[in-house]
């Protein structure tokens, strides 16, 4: 029986609207973020998705591994829809709850789902904040020729958060706060350097890996991640020179210090055009976001997963309801002025007592709901009114 042409027209539209393309595919699934035209940006409907894709592949016997990729050539995902974070809170105090509480706790699946059945996630193109959340803590990270990685929250008030806090910290010292701090970009390279992708495969090689990827394997008796270890091994390349030594010696002369001051202090020390660079450039982002970064990197170090989630989370509800990051959404991804004016407006005047109020314990029953009570959290959408014409 023929398919009319309106039904496959339909059908197609269908699947070019939908956040998630999710593709059962031979021995495991295929999850596609499908907002190319927002260089596959996380908002809360993919949040809620993924997680419960994820969930499904963990629980379905024929499902052995779950890959993981963007749509269209330019990005993997660009981070979290930050305009949507911003403009939806600004209607309704409360959404920040909802968004972090949906956004962490499908990060947080994916270090349970990692258990059992391997997460093999394409760097390929922009890979930045909130996407790398939802891939990171998978067992299979693959960088390509045109993966550009970076952090980049402190620039607009914000920290870096989907778990970073973890592996910020355990990067050789002070990589992590360098990365942290400044949002500085890595390539292939530099990521497979520091251990941060498993594997450097050409991206006109991908369609190949998802193949093989998918195909059954034989009757050994290697392990599921043995499998796609040897598999990803077959189709990668020598990665291009790490870019991040050349500046490493400098990186580790000035940001190694015991405060956000002492850094300042050492680049200013340094005085050459990579060091001016930086200290320029960070004196014009939130002093209250450097110093809230320096001490999640700080802390980080001695926490478990879970526990990072958890202080990222209290961090998180705490800079929503900061101006600082709203006046950063404002300068740089909305009126795109660049002069934001932060409060408090130096580093001189953020206190110790300032900074604490960030990191303190959530009121009884405020802090991140894991698992059961996560789904529970329900939103109720708010909608500008409109002015009646008069």
């Amino acid at each position: 029986m023929s398919i009319p042409r309106a039904t496959l027209g339909k059908v197609a539209a269908m699947a070019s609207e939908a956040l998630i393309l999710e593709e059962r595919r031979g021995r495991g699934v295929l999850l596609t973020l499908n907002r190319s035209k927002n260089l596959n940006a996380l908002n809360t409907d993919i949040f809620v998705g993924l997680k419960k894709a994820f969930e499904r592949a963990k629980e379905d016997k024929g499902v052995q591994l779950v890959v993981l990729k963007g749509s269209g050539n330019k990005a993997y995902c660009a981070g979290g829809d930050i305009k949507e974070l911003s403009e939806k809170t600004k209607l309704q105090s409360k959404f920040p709850v909802y968004f972090f509480t949906k956004e962490y706790n499908m990060d947080f699946y994916t270090t349970i789902l990692n258990q059992e059945k391997p997460q093999i996630t394409f760097w390929d193109g922009i890979s930045m904040g909130g996407g790398i959340g939802a891939s990171y803590h998978g067992r299979f990270r693959v960088c390509t020729e045109r993966t550009l990685f970076a952090m980049p929250e402190v620039a607009i008030g914000l920290f870096p958060d989907v778990g970073a806090s973890y592996w910020l910290s355990r990067l050789p010292e002070p990589m992590g706060m360098y990365l942290g701090l400044t949002g500085a970009r890595l390539k292939a390279g530099d990521l497979m350097h520091l251990g941060m992708a498993t594997h450097h495969i050409p991206s006109t090689r991908l369609p190949e890996v998802e193949e093989a990827l998918f195909t059954p394997g034989s009757s050994s008796s290697d392990s599921i991640f043995s499998q796609v270890d040897a598999i990803l091994k077959k189709f990668s390349t020598p990665p291009p020179a790490p870019e991040i030594l050349v500046d490493w010696p400098a990186i580790q002369r000035t940001f190694a210090g015991n405060s956000i001051e002492d850094i300042f202090t050492a680049l200013e020390r340094e005085g050459t055009p990579w060091a001016k660079d930086w200290l320029a450039r960070m004196r014009t982002w939130s002093p209250t976001s450097l110093k809230v970064t320096f001490q999640q990197i700080k802390r980080g170090k001695t926490m478990s997963v879970a526990d990072c989630f958890r202080m990222e989370y209290r961090l998180a509800i705490r800079t929503l309801e900061h101006t600082d990051f709203h006046e950063g959404v404002r300068s740089v991804l909305v009126d795109k002025t660049h002069k934001p004016k932060w409060a408090p407006p130096t580093l001189a005047d953020v206190s110790e007592q300032h900074v604490e109020l960030f990191f303190a314990p959530m009121p009884e029953g405020g802090g991140l709901p894991f698992g059961i009570g996560s789904s529970k959290l329900k939103y109720t959408r708010v909608t500008k009114k409109k002015k009646k014409k008069k």
